[in-house]
């Protein structure tokens, strides 16, 4: 890597010093490249002064300096950084593409893997080269080049079994209080992250609703519970009490 290309992790360096040694790195000419190039990744993890101590930057950027500012999250950017950029909006890559791409990286390093094994990893990538490749090379280095099943990366991503999501699913949906709750605890003992079983309770209600020709409307007070609380979901000072928060929700709702 050049001298000249400096990556910067706003998730960890999100503070004033950090701004401070840009500035002080942006008084000094690229010695290889044409420019001198700040790449900062999740930069909407920056605290105020530093967004602050960086708008000085970029109201008088020398010529030969690019910043290259990368977020999924804009609406966290302030609106005085955001006047001064350029915004390119990247689109996923399409999951045919992507399978493709990674059977070759398979293929290449000789990786022992089941066809359902990779497409999952595509899957849970959401169209991100990156998320892919972290994921595949994780699964890579724990099963030492054994062989690399769909159960393997159900088990690193802490992915609930279907038949327990059909069951919670079931539960819920019928009201079955008790069940529901005991479920629940059940999936936590087992190390079940709450954000993959919201996840998959709107697969499922999603599912069911394109099934069922009759509208039910308990279908669609729970999907919109769920896709809420999944936005909402770093609101939440306990990740472990939205599924409860969840559940009672949509039992108030369906008395």
């Amino acid at each position: 890597m050049t001298p000249d290309v400096i990556e910067i992790n706003g998730a960890n360096e999100n503070g004033i010093d950090t701004v401070r040694e840009i500035i002080k790195n942006s008084n000094f000419r690229p010695l290889n490249l044409r420019y001198k190039i700040f790449i900062i990744d999740e930069i909407q993890m920056f605290t105020p002064n530093a967004f602050n101590c960086l708008l000085k930057i970029l109201e008088e950027t020398p010529e030969f300096i690019k910043f290259f500012l990368i977020t999924t999250e804009t609406n966290k950017i302030p609106i005085t950084i955001l006047s001064r950029c350029q915004i390119n909006a990247l689109t996923k890559i399409k999951k045919k593409h992507l399978i493709f791409y990674i059977k070759k990286i398979i293929k290449k390093e000789n990786i022992k893997i089941t066809n359902k094994a990779a497409e999952k990893i595509v899957e849970e990538s959401k169209g991100s080269v990156r998320e892919c490749l972290i994921l595949l090379e994780q699964i890579k280095i724990i099963k030492n080049n054994k062989l690399i099943t769909k159960k393997d990366i159900l088990s690193l991503l802490c992915t609930p079994k279907k038949f327990y999501i059909n069951k919670l699913y079931f539960y819920i949906i019928n009201k079955k209080k008790k069940e529901t709750f005991s479920l629940i605890k059940f999936l936590y003992k087992k190390k079940n992250e709450t954000k993959k079983i919201i996840k998959e309770l709107i697969k499922k209600t999603k599912k069911n609703i394109n099934s069922e020709k009759k509208i039910k409307k308990k279908e669609y007070i729970l999907l919109k519970i769920l896709i809420k609380a999944e936005i909402e979901f770093s609101n939440f000072l306990e990740d472990k009490i939205v599924l409860f928060f969840i559940v009672i929700k949509f039992f108030a709702k369906i008395n």
